[in-house]
Formats: C-alpha cells, sequence, structure tokens
C-alpha cells in the first residue's frame, strides 16, 4: 500500500520516497553481492595450471645444450599449482616429431632441467614444449611453447616452404585488425577503436591511414607506431557506415568497422589525474532510460576489486589504491546481469621491487662476476620467490629489447595478454600499454562457462609404473610365472608379482629418477630351465599438434645472422693450440658419455681406467687431492681446524641421486664413501667425476667437501640379459635429474692461462632459485673470451602470485 504524498505532509512525503529509495538500493545491493559471489566462485572453479618457460637463450648450436626452467601456475591467481604430479617437457621440429622428451616432477616443484642437442640436428627453428596430460586433452593453449633457432654448421640445411608459409602468400601484404572499445560503438557520443596493422606474416606494420563514411567525408586520420598499434577517435553516425583506408603502393585497402547494434551498451575508461581511472557507461538509444539499471564488476586475478550500481548514463571515479597491480577487467551488466559490455586496465606494480646489480659495469676476459639479487615489497621487506637466472650473451636472448614490436606481435598474434606476457613491459608508458588493453575482449565467455574439465588421473598417476609381458620361444605369452623387479638405486626398491593369464606383470611403484637400472628377472615356479622373454611397456606420452598461434618463429633472422656472424668468425680460426679433452690418464680417447660431464675442469675415472681386479674406491684414491685421512676421505687435505670424519667426506651421488650412507661423525668403521664406492662393479660404470672447490659449490653446504658424482653404463636392452634370457637389464625412463650448470672457475691461475679458447655463450644458469627472505641472493660466475654485452633475464613469480621480472646488462671488453 503506497501513500498519497500530494495529501501528506510534505516532510512525510519526502521521508517515504526517501525509505523506499534505500530500500530498492539495498535490493539491487544485495543482488550484486550475490551475483559476484557466485562469479568469483564460478571465476576460481575454472582456473587451470598454466605452464610457463625460461630458457638460457634463444639460438643455438647443434651439440648444446638447452638450460630450462618450468613453472606451472594458477591461470587465474597466477600462484605456484600442484595440481598436477607430472609436467612434460619436450623439443619439436616444424612437424611436431619429438626428438627429446623429459619428465619433470610438478608436485615437488622440481621443474629445471636440461635438453642436450643431438650433433646432427638440423638448422632450423624448433619448438620447446611444456605441458601437462590434462592441458593436451582440454586446452593446449595453457601449454607453453618456446621458439629456439638450432644452427649446424656440418648439417645440410634445406628449406622447405610450409603449407602455412604457401596461405600466407595469398593473404595481403598488410592486414589491419579493428577492436571498438568495449566491443561496440556508440552512436551520437565520442568512440574509440583500437587497431593492430601487421604483415601476412603478423609482424607489426607502421603507416598511415583515414575514416571515411558512405559519403565520402573523411572522419578522422590516423598513425600506427613501430609496433603496428593505434587508435582514432570520432562520433559515428547511426544513419552512415564507416571504413578505415590503408594504401599499399597504388591499392587502397578497405577494413570496414563493425555496424551498430542499437540495444548495445558501451563501457570506456579514462585516465583524468594520476591516481585514478574514470569509468564511462553509455548506452544507445534503443534501451537509454534514465532507470536502465546496470552493474558494474571489476576482476582482478580471481578476487573482486571493485562493483557499482548505476542508472542510464553515467560516470565514476575508481581510485587506484582500490585496485591491484596488474590486469582488472570491468565487465558490464544489464539488470538481469547479461553482460553488456568489458573493458581490461592495467596498472603498473609497484608493490614488488626485484633489485638486480652486478659489482661492475664491465669486465675483461675471464673475469669474476658478482650478482646480487634481491626481491622485496614496496617496505623492503624481503618476499620468497621462485625464479631462474640467466646471463648470456645478447645476441643469444632475443629479443633483446621485450619492447621491440616482435614481442608485441608475438603477444598479439597469440592473444596472449595477460600479466605474466605484461610483466617485462614496465619499460613502456601507459598509454602503450593501454592499448594492448584495448585489444582484450570477449574474455567473459571463458569465466562464464560452467562446465567442468575434470579428466581421469588414474593413468596420470600410473605413468612411471612397470608392467610388460612374459612369452616363450613361441612369443606365446606365459601365465603363473614369477617376476621379479630389483633395483640398487637410490634407497633401493624390490618387488614379486605372478603373471596372469595373459603373461601380463604390473609393479606399481613411486617416483624414481630417469635411467634408474632395474634387473626384472622372470622364473617357472614348477618347470625348470624353460626359456622365457620379458617385454616391457613403453611410456604412454601425451601427443597434441602445437596450436599455429603459438608456433611463433622467434629469434628474428638478422639475430641469427649476427649470431652467425660472430661465433662463427671465432670458431673458424685455427685451433692448433687446443688442448684435446683430458681425463685422469691424461691424452687418451675420451671413452665416456661427455654429455654427461658436469664441468670440463672436473677430474675423470673412465670405466676403462679401472684395472681389472682394482676396487672402484682404490681408483679414486688415484686421484689428484684425493686422501684418506683418520680412516676418512677428504678433497685436498683439511677444510676446517678438526680431525676429519664421515660428515667431511665428499658428496656422492649415482646418477644425480644422493646417497645417503651409514656411519655417523664418530664412526670408527672406516670411510663410508670408499665403503660404498669398492661395493661396485667398475663394468657397470661409465665414468666418475669429481668436482672440488667452485665446482662443487653448487651442490649447496656439503658440496664443500667435494663431490663426486658416479654414472652408471647405459647397456641397451637386448643385449643386457642372462645366457637364458630370463633376466633384463631395464634402464626406465623416470623423472629428470635436475641437472647443475657447468661452472667455470678462473680463480685459478692455471685456468686462466690455459689456451683452450671459452666461446661460451651462456655464462651462468640457475634454473631453481629461491629467494631467502632473511637475506639477499649473491652469484658468482666468469666471462669468456668473446668481446660481448651479457644480458642478465631474472624471471620468476612469488609466493603471492606477482610476476618476477628483471633484466640488466654488463660488457665483456
Amino acid at each position: 500500500m503506497f501513500t498519497n504524498c500530494y495529501k501528506s505532509p510534505p516532510l512525510l512525503c519526502i521521508y517515504l520516497l526517501f525509505c523506499i529509495s534505500v530500500k530498492s538500493q539495498d535490493i539491487l545491493q544485495n543482488r550484486l553481492d550475490s551475483f559476484s559471489a557466485k562469479l568469483i566462485a564460478n571465476i576460481r572453479a575454472q582456473s587451470r595450471p598454466r605452464a610457463l618457460l625460461n630458457t638460457d637463450k634463444s639460438i643455438y648450436k647443434a651439440g648444446e645444450t638447452i638450460w630450462f626452467n618450468a613453472l606451472l601456475l594458477n591461470s587465474v591467481s597466477q600462484k605456484v599449482s600442484t595440481q598436477d604430479k607430472y609436467l612434460f617437457v619436450d623439443l619439436v621440429n616444424e612437424n611436431d616429431k619429438v626428438l627429446k622428451i623429459v619428465i619433470l616432477d610438478a608436485s615437488h616443484q622440481q621443474l629445471s632441467s636440461r635438453i642436450i642437442l643431438p650433433d646432427s640436428v638440423s638448422t632450423g627453428y624448433y619448438w620447446l614444449r611444456a605441458y601437462t596430460r590434462k592441458m593436451t586433452k582440454v586446452d593446449s593453449n595453457y601449454c607453453a611453447i618456446k621458439s629456439i633457432y638450432v644452427f649446424n654448421p656440418n648439417a645440410n640445411t634445406t628449406k622447405t616452404k610450409t603449407s602455412r608459409q604457401i596461405e600466407d602468400q595469398k593473404k595481403p601484404a598488410i592486414s589491419m585488425d579493428l577492436f571498438p572499445e568495449g566491443g561496440s560503438l556508440i552512436t551520437g557520443a565520442n568512440s574509440t577503436v583500437a587497431f593492430y596493422i601487421h604483415n601476412q606474416a603478423g609482424r607489426p606494420v607502421k603507416t598511415e591511414g583515414i575514416v571515411k563514411d558512405n559519403r565520402d567525408s573523411i572522419t578522422t586520420t590516423f598513425s600506427s607506431g613501430n609496433n603496428g598499434l593505434g587508435k582514432f577517435s570520432f562520433f559515428p553516425s547511426r544513419y552512415r557506415k564507416y571504413e578505415a583506408l590503408l594504401k599499399q603502393g597504388e591499392m587502397e585497402l578497405s577494413y570496414p568497422l563493425p555496424g551498430f547494434n542499437f540495444k548495445a551498451a558501451q563501457i570506456s575508461v579514462t585516465i583524468p589525474a594520476a591516481g585514478a581511472h574514470l569509468i564511462r557507461v553509455l548506452l544507445e538509444d534503443s534501451i537509454y532510460s534514465n532507470d536502465f539499471v546496470s552493474y558494474v564488476a571489476g576482476i582482478s586475478k580471481d578476487s573482486l576489486c571493485f562493483a557499482s550500481i548505476g542508472r542510464g548514463q553515467y560516470e565514476v571515479s575508481v581510485p587506484d589504491q582500490k585496485l591491484r597491480e596488474g590486469i582488472t577487467t570491468f565487465y558490464l551488466f544489464d539488470n538481469n546481469f547479461k553482460l553488456l559490455s568489458e573493458r581490461s586496465i592495467y596498472l603498473k606494480g609497484n608493490n614488488l621491487l626485484i633489485n638486480a646489480v652486478t659489482d661492475k659495469p664491465a669486465y675483461g676476459k675471464r673475469k669474476k662476476v658478482t650478482l646480487n639479487v634481491s626481491v622485496t615489497d614496496k617496505n623492503q621487506q624481503p618476499v620468497s620467490a621462485l625464479f631462474s637466472i640467466a646471463v648470456a650473451d645478447s645476441l643469444f636472448s632475443t629479443p633483446s629489447d621485450v619492447c621491440s614490436p616482435l614481442y608485441f606481435s608475438k603477444i598479439i598474434k597469440q592473444r596472449n595478454i595477460d600479466n605474466m606476457s605484461l610483466a617485462p613491459l614496465q619499460c613502456l608508458p601507459d598509454e602503450e600499454i593501454d592499448l594492448l588493453m584495448l585489444l582484450k575482449n570477449g574474455t567473459f565467455q571463458n569465466i562464464a562457462n560452467t562446465e567442468s574439465s575434470n579428466i581421469d588421473t588414474m593413468h596420470v598417476d600410473s605413468l612411471l609404473y612397470i608392467g610388460g609381458v612374459v612369452v616363450n620361444e613361441k612369443n606365446e605369452a606365459l601365465a603363473n610365472k614369477m617376476v621379479t623387479l630389483l633395483s640398487k638405486s637410490g634407497d633401493g626398491i624390490y618387488a614379486a608379482d605372478t603373471t596372469d593369464f595373459n603373461g601380463r606383470f604390473y609393479f606399481p611403484l613411486g617416483d624414481y629418477a630417469d635411467s634408474t637400472q632395474f634387473h626384472i628377472a622372470a622364473k617357472s615356479i614348477n618347470e625348470k630351465n624353460q626359456r622365457m622373454t620379458i617385454i616391457t611397456n613403453e611410456i604412454s606420452f601425451p601427443f597434441f599438434k602445437t596450436p599455429g598461434t603459438l608456433k611463433e618463429r622467434v629469434p628474428e633472422e638478422n639475430s641469427i645472422a649476427r649470431y652467425i656472424k660472430s661465433y662463427t668468425a671465432y670458431e673458424a680460426k685455427p685451433q692448433e693450440k687446443k688442448l684435446p679433452e683430458v681425463n685422469v690418464n691424461a691424452k687418451k680417447a675420451v671413452n665416456y658419455d661427455v654429455s654427461k660431464r658436469i664441468s670440463t675442469y672436473s677430474s675423470i675415472i673412465a670405466s676403462d681406467d679401472i684395472p681389472e681386479g682394482t676396487n672402484v674406491g682404490t681408483a679414486i684414491l688415484g686421484v689428484a687431492g684425493m686422501h684418506l685421512l683418520n680412516g676418512f676421505l677428504v678433497v685436498n687435505g683439511l677444510t676446517a681446524l678438526k680431525a676429519p670424519d664421515a660428515t667431511s667426506e665428499p658428496l656422492l651421488l649415482v646418477d644425480g641421486n644422493q646417497i645417503s650412507l651409514s656411519g655417523g661423525a664418530t664412526s670408527n668403521s672406516g670411510s663410508p664413501t670408499i665403503g660404498y664406492l669398492n661395493g661396485l662393479n667398475s663394468r657397470e660404470i661409465d665414468f666418475i667425476e669429481i668436482l672440488k672447490g667452485a665446482e662443487a659449490a653448487n651442490y649447496g653446504l656439503r658440496g664443500g667437501n667435494g663431490v663426486i658424482l658416479v654414472n652408471t653404463a647405459r647397456f641397451r636392452k637386448d643385449v643386457a640379459k642372462n645366457a637364458d634370457g630370463n633376466v633384463d637389464i631395464y634402464y626406465a625412463k623416470g623423472i629428470s635429474i635436475p641437472a647443475i650448470f657447468p661452472s667455470v672457475n678462473y680463480d685459478d691461475k692455471k685456468q686462466v692461462s690455459t689456451e683452450n679458447p671459452d666461446y661460451r655463450s651462456t655464462i651462468f644458469w640457475n634454473g631453481g632459485v629461491l629467494s631467502d627472505p632473511s637475506r639477499n641472493i649473491n652469484f658468482s660466475f666468469f666471462t669468456g673470451d668473446i668481446p660481448a654485452t651479457y644480458q642478465v633475464i631474472i624471471s620468476g613469480i612469488t609466493v603471492h602470485g606477482n610476476i618476477v621480472y628483471k633484466t640488466l646488462t654488463f660488457n665483456n671488453k
């Protein structure tokens, strides 16, 4: 029942109208709150892991090592994701043929590794990819794809045009993509249209053009910058049509502007003054009324940072302190929460400070560089962060300027305009970044999707289980045969199973390191001397075709040409003075897998260097600097003023796995390390590498005592059987072992004076740096022989989901 305000006292009418208005506003606010809560819940439910990749450089020579670090982040909150157990990283060619693949332990964030390029790989573009099995099943756009270029001076290069290149030749030389602000043009009001002008390869083009209406009147002019981006504003009339015109030689290319939707609404953003953004809501005549209710919701990552209710056409100022750094997208809804328009903005962050500085701006050849890194908040309080550090010749780290047109074209072409891709663009003015924000549209349909993306993960959990079949000489399955599995690697593994009716056996193992050696034996319970063959299952790796939008060819061809010109000139010089690669018995031919060697200045004992009947531990004592003191193995004598004990012994790793040895600090049983080594069969060893001093320091505090790396031999499965064929020595594909970047120590005067040329293009890499909140982090490394401008790239994520990105350069004269 409503009161007649004309017959009531004026104050009472005003009061009743105020109460009705307040109640109505409360209802609208409650509806907005309820919708916002559901929207945020849906955004968080739809979040998925997204992979990122960092490499030490972009251009490689055949036979070199690709050092890489991967990250799995929540696609919305940007925090580290632990949803997946395994992350796969592979290297593929133009046809998506997998050349190398590794498995990383994503659940424990062991995501740093390496891929060694074959010496025979052809010159050309390749792609490094990081992905989970779920990504390949649901949406491969969440995979990380990084383009690299490999140069092989010893292999012929055949250039064939791909179907994509042939198709590109049919397209016009330049094209123009148009992006009205808010998704629609509003007639009778000032409207902004962003554009991207590019060539057929998707690279930006700098040019000029005009906007005409259907009466041949010039409405406005425009021009694109070096990155191909630009915008123009005009007042469109509902009775006219408009087109943008570009000149290409004698031709005039026409690009029609979008037609008018007379029931459209538009949300636009301007920056009237520092510290605030002005949101403007415009309505077409067909829906305009003073009582037209609309809602604005501002979403940043997985949180609601702004919400408002308005009527008709209105403006609202949003203070920047209410917004979070990075991308915020404002969504405009009608009274039924139907999306009308959206507009994104980007706020540069000042809450995270990444400081990185070298002790000098320039160095000479083979000089020591000290790099200091810290990650703090705006109050100078340390922040925990996980990141990688790459130091390489800037010729290899293309694009050296992430603000270059090449970088712009990549993120635009891939429609990859997000916080991760924008983090390196802090060098650009706000106006340039806002042009990218005008291109970001159509995001609501992704977060409004309520379909579940869950898939069966049973086969993922069983990825590294070992199974197979036992057959007889006629290849017939053998049932009820006992199969045992044994491994001495790591903590040791033993398991047993009996074959089923189809001759199959199955060992549900936990995770194990790549190339772990297993002995699999099959025997008959009742029958004797029956010949059996063990056939093990291969791992079922996921497969997907690289999305064309992610298959960008970076680096640029001129960068490749600079590399070839600079480095092949040095490598082409006569090398008569080069010293041959040496091991403990100098001047012998290399008889071990050199690709697994950590340092070129380490001591090496190959299997052939251990005389028959000699214990491995005894051979270790033949290496210079290895001594037994008080019965314990020490490197270069005492490292402290105390009696040596088991804690003074070198760190021991077998195939990358740290060996926990029995024997405490007061043990009287002698050297635990020598005891373990004496138990090894020298014929099962490929080589032993001994690291000392700075080379060993990369392995942490214990590495200060030196490091002994035992690399076992890699026999082929089909020849590593016993006489009856009932035992198989099987080297299983497992979790990739984190590799240590080989260090060079020119503090040693002998190494400084050596005539071995140092042509390293990557002089430092660490793919798994976890910043310590209690202190800054210092790294030391040495320059090479080639004059260069080295670029330091620091890239990662904080514990709060903030992007870590910092670059700096220094010179090597």
